[in-house]
């Protein structure tokens, strides 16, 4: 099939939603797909919605957000829908953002690809707090997710988390909604003998490696990692925590078994074999995060086979199946809760190789874009067979 990708950045952005759209568009070129990049639309942020954001900053303590202004979507999507009636045909638009798609007019299907909707983001994620943020955004974001949501032809949604948002909370019908787990955004997963010799000759042996991986150390719930891994050692498991990424906000000094191994980038080969050597070799992913919608990061350790430990939000649940490739708490757990639960793992080696393997398993069946995209094709069917249906429907009525 031939997809034109809609999008107001760069398609080829690593920085942009962590590079997902980039692995979504690699997956599907590797299946036989053909893309036709619609964007960068613009201008990204225009001179008014500048100075707005500054005056709001600096006299109202307020965030306003350009990426949720109508009227900046409005001009977008205008010249979105002239692009993409000039462009030769295709089967189908594909956007990642919604306020993308809220203003385009296109006889196309569109399929929206996202993890969550704008009412979950508020109040969940602290940059979204409604405290924070300038009124006309908070309303600016649910205008445009409704009209994206109306326009789309259908929604794929990582989680059912997200999708019952979309119903819930926008009033979507449920027939448009389908679901598909995200991958992991790698270029080089290792081999399945790699993960078993790590698996089996690698771990358990040394201290107990727990590894973290996060730029936001508050909400991914480093403090908590920290106090976990206490925990751990107080259950007499020689136990460290090895975090990438970042660093606490304070200069507060943290316990000797607390090791940083600074911010490493994937797209450079020498940080992204440094990466690979710490998850192949760490027992266990920690990031029992205080707010995320689905977390791709997991889908990354189960690629190296490495049992995954967060809490029960979003749609985190969803990616993490308990008891196949490691465990969710609810978000009020006691650290101690995690600990026995660590424990008991890491001392059982069987029960842990069960674990591990199993983790490597479902990257291999369903946490890998491969899978995400084959269920994206099926739902850009589903959405020409809407479109079809739809406009019959039109024509008996006239």
């Amino acid at each position: 099939m031939r997809f034109a990708f809609l999008t107001y950045a760069p398609p080829d952005d690593p920085l942009v939603w962590s590079g997902t759209p980039v692995y979504i568009l690699r997956a599907l070129v590797r299946a036989g797909h053909e893309i036709v990049n619609v964007g960068p639309l613009g201008p990204r942020y225009p001179l008014r919605e500048r100075i707005k954001s500054r005056l709001y900053r600096h006299f109202k303590q307020r965030n306003y957000i350009i990426n949720r202004e109508p009227a900046v979507f409005r001009a977008r999507g205008a010249l979105a829908s002239r692009l993409l009636g000039s462009i030769e045909p295709v089967d189908a638009v594909i956007a990642a953002y919604p306020p993308d798609i809220a203003f385009v007019e296109t006889t196309l299907p569109i399929v929206l690809i996202h993890d969550a909707t704008w009412n979950q983001l508020l109040d969940f994620y602290p940059e979204f707090s409604t405290h924070r943020l300038a009124p006309e955004t908070v309303a600016g974001g649910h205008l445009l997710e409704r009209l994206a949501l109306r326009n789309a032809t259908r929604l794929l949604y990582f989680t059912r988390w997200a999708a019952d948002s979309a119903v819930g909370d926008y009033g979507v019908a449920p027939e448009k909604v389908d679901i598909a787990l995200p991958g992991a955004n790698l270029d080089d997963p290792p081999r399945r003998d790699e993960v078993e010799y790590s698996v089996r000759e690698m771990r358990g042996r040394g201290a107990c490696r727990l590894l973290f991986i996060g730029k936001d150390w508050l909400r991914k719930g480093g403090d908590v990692a920290v106090q976990i891994v206490s925990e751990l050692r107080k259950l007499e498991i020689d136990a460290e925590l090895v975090a990438v990424g970042s660093r606490p906000p304070t200069s507060r000094s943290l316990p000797s078994f607390v090791k940083f191994a600074g911010f490493l980038d994937k797209a450079d080969p020498d940080d992204a074999r440094a990466l690979r050597h710490l998850l192949l070799s760490s027992d266990f992913f920690l990031m029992p995060t205080r707010a995320e919608c689905a977390g791709l990061v997991f889908c990354e350790a189960a690629a190296h086979g490495v049992p995954s430990l967060s809490t029960d939000v979003g749609g985190v649940s969803e990616l993490i199946a308990t008891g196949a490739m490691g465990t969710t708490l609810p978000l009020e757990a006691d650290p101690m809760q995690y600990a026995r639960w660590i424990a008991q793992a890491y001392r059982d080696r069987s029960r842990y190789e069960r674990l591990a393997l199993g983790a490597r398993q479902r990257f291999e069946s369903v946490l890998n874009w491969g899978s995400f995209t084959h269920a994206l094709a099926a739902t850009v069917e589903r959405a020409a067979n809407d479109l079809l249906q739809q406009r019959g429907s039109l024509v008996l009525q006239e």
